[in-house]
């Protein structure tokens, strides 16, 4: 939104204070000076994150706005030619320090500013100058000269077409001479009254561009090189080259032959000339072609390949998979327990390999954000079902939760926020009202610390429960319930029923509920024990386990009264549902698109999907009979 509130008005827009340069650095100097908790300061909120050594970036970031602002508002109002000579020396003095070449630009650019003070001196002109004048003039005379290069300063010059260079060179080599390219084709504008009526005498581009092409021919003095793509990028269908060269070579077909070919008709010596004249080089840089006949490749890491002589590459895990990890200790997280299983195969790479594909965060938007994407559109109604929990559902609550939001930029821009923030309310304070009655005498956080026997030994799982009421637990997210959320909350609920507890626990989402009943203590301890042995597997080699692809698979074979069907036709349409989930659609990322997914199955055969939905079956499907189960005794 630019720098401050006025900038959007020069591009007749609202004033907008939100998302500006300014918005964000008061943030991070008030962050510097108190805490966010403390509460808004001037309808804004504090920004945390500027601590210790970061101050010092924030304080020359803050410098270098200030700077911007006073040159913006120096800039846009109209000026003599002496005011913008030295308006725009003290820009560049404040602004630019040059060093070596860079020196060159800066005489270059103080040298326009005198001469454009001389010619206006010579004209006697004495008025104002606005900034669209100077930017015009400037563009004029500092695009047509390249002061940071100059031609001829080596062994080897690149440099584009131009007239009056024919000078001799060696070796003249042409570069990106495909159709279309070379000669430039411009199309007319609208209002150009000369395209279609040219007359002798008047400028053509493509004249031009035949010239500069002849001078090229004749400045090459051993070697004339030219290239172009040959062949298509989609299909690998053959390309012409530019039309000159086209031409170029029926002339050297028409009036020339190889030595020795003068007996051959016209048809067999022109192939013969342009065979020797041609050369298609390889897709790739390994291919044997590319070490064949005079013109053969020097990069010799490149002649194990094309020889053949490589080594096939191992598979990435073997059946046995990898060792058991040392020291593996028999005390095993419930939150690590709960990690795995919401993406087993991410958890092996990121814990047993160390291999983290997700790219670094920190990115700036592009665009204005004028709605919520999913990510933010479930963090938005996560912070509205927190502050409603701790403040209620008054009026004032929400326009209180509402300011805080626009004031720590959170919300898209102006009345998109409003009505976005309207749409999500409505939605959560539904989830809100169906919640509250269950939140009655809240209870001290259970403890879980239970020994299971394995194939391992006697595993000690531990962590802690919290949201307990005098009605069980009650858990909530703020979006649909996912596959791994439901796998999530039932290993929490048989850790419960495996400590001798005899509650319920609830889960709810957006629009639906999940009730877990209790259960008895010894089938907790056997579930959990399924568990904990895949998870020591999961450590060795990939689990196929796919949480959303199996939830789809699984969901589609339970009927409304959430009995579950396995027979052959539902297998199939279960597959086909599996299938969908993976590979994704419209609006719609697939699991497969998952890094750490795609890196070991690429694609999801029939046996694969098959051992999927087995296995499925085996750890997710008691989760979905237990809560439906628990739905239809209410």
């Amino acid at each position: 939104m630019g720098l401050d509130d006025s900038t959007s008005a020069h591009f007749s827009l609202p004033q907008q204070h939100q998302n500006t340069w300014l918005f964000g650095l008061n943030r991070m100097l008030l962050g510097y000076a108190m805490p966010g908790e403390a509460g808004l300061f001037n309808h804004m909120l504090a920004y945390d994150e500027v601590q210790g050594l970061e101050a010092d970036l924030a304080g020359k970031l803050s410098l270098f706005v200030s700077s911007l602002l006073s040159l913006q508002s120096a800039l846009k109002s109209p000026k003599s030619c002496a005011d913008w000579v030295v308006t725009l020396s003290s820009m560049l003095d404040e602004l630019f320090l040059l060093e070596g070449d860079e020196e060159l630009a800066e005489r270059h650019i103080r040298g326009q500013l005198e001469q454009l003070s001389e010619q206006l001196s010579e004209a006697e002109f004495t008025g104002e100058l606005s900034l669209p004048i100077i930017k015009d003039y400037f563009k004029g005379k500092l695009s047509n000269e390249r002061v940071s290069q100059r031609f001829l300063a080596g062994q080897v010059n690149f440099c584009t077409l131009m007239p009056m260079r024919s000078i001799p060179f060696n070796v003249v080599c042409l570069l990106g001479m495909n159709d279309g390219d070379y000669p430039r084709t411009i199309a007319p504008v609208g209002f150009d009254l000369m395209a279609g009526r040219a007359k002798p005498g008047d400028r053509s581009r493509r004249d031009d561009d035949r010239y500069l092409f002849l001078e090229a021919l004749q400045s090459a003095q051993q070697q004339l090189y030219i290239s172009y793509v040959g062949r298509s990028v989609q299909d690998n269908t053959e390309q012409v080259p530019s039309v000159l060269i086209s031409e170029l070579l029926d002339y050297c077909t028409q009036g020339y032959c190889m030595a020795g070919d003068q007996s051959l008709s016209d048809l067999e010596s022109s192939k013969q000339l342009l065979k020797h004249l041609c050369h298609e080089n390889p897709l790739v840089p390994f291919s044997r072609d590319s070490f064949r006949d005079s013109r053969a490749s020097y990069a010799s890491e490149w002649l194990p390949a094309a020889l053949g002589e490589g080594e096939k590459c191992a598979e990435f895990i073997t059946e046995t998979g990898l060792s058991e990890a040392e020291e593996q200790s028999d005390v095993v997280e419930l939150a690590e327990l709960q990690r795995f299983w919401r993406m087993p195969v991410q958890y092996f790479f990121n814990r047993r390999l160390k291999v983290f594909y997700e790219a670094p965060s920190g990115a700036m938007e592009e665009q204005e954000p004028f709605s919520f994407d999913n990510l933010s559109r479930y963090q938005m109604r996560d912070s509205l079902m927190h502050h409603l929990m701790e403040n209620g559902d008054s009026e004032a609550s929400l326009e209180a939760f509402y300011a805080r939001q626009r004031a720590a930029g959170d919300l898209p821009l102006s009345f998109f926020g409003e009505l976005t923030l309207d749409e999500e309310q409505e939605a959560v304070t539904s989830q809100y009202h169906a919640i509250v009655p269950f939140l009655t005498d809240p209870r001290p956080a259970l403890e879980v610390n239970l020994s299971i026997p394995t194939s391992r030994g006697t595993l000690h799982l531990q962590g802690w429960l919290g949201q307990c009421y005098r009605d069980g637990r009650i858990l909530h997210r703020s979006g649909k319930i996912r596959g791994q959320d439901r796998l999530a909350s039932w290993i929490e609920h048989l850790c419960l029923c495996a400590g001798g507890l005899s509650i319920h626990t609830r889960f709810f989402g957006i629009g639906e509920e999940l009730v877990y009943a209790p259960v008895e203590q010894q089938e907790a301890y056997q579930s959990l024990q399924i568990y904990l042995e895949a998870y020591y597997d999961g450590q060795q080699k990939p689990l196929l386990y796919l949480p959303s692809t199996i939830f789809a698979g699984l969901s589609s074979c339970m009927d409304k009264k959430g009995n579950f069907h396995d027979e052959e036709g539902g297998r199939e349409k279960a597959f086909i549902k599996m299938q969908q989930a993976y590979v994704g659609g419209y609006l719609t990322i697939g699991e497969g698109q998952n890094e750490y997914v795609a890196r070991v199955w690429p694609e999801l055969t029939v046996d694969a999907l098959s051992d999927l939905f087995s296995y499925g079956k085996t750890i997710l499907l008691p989760a979905l009979l237990a809560s439906t189960a628990a739905e239809a005794d209410q």
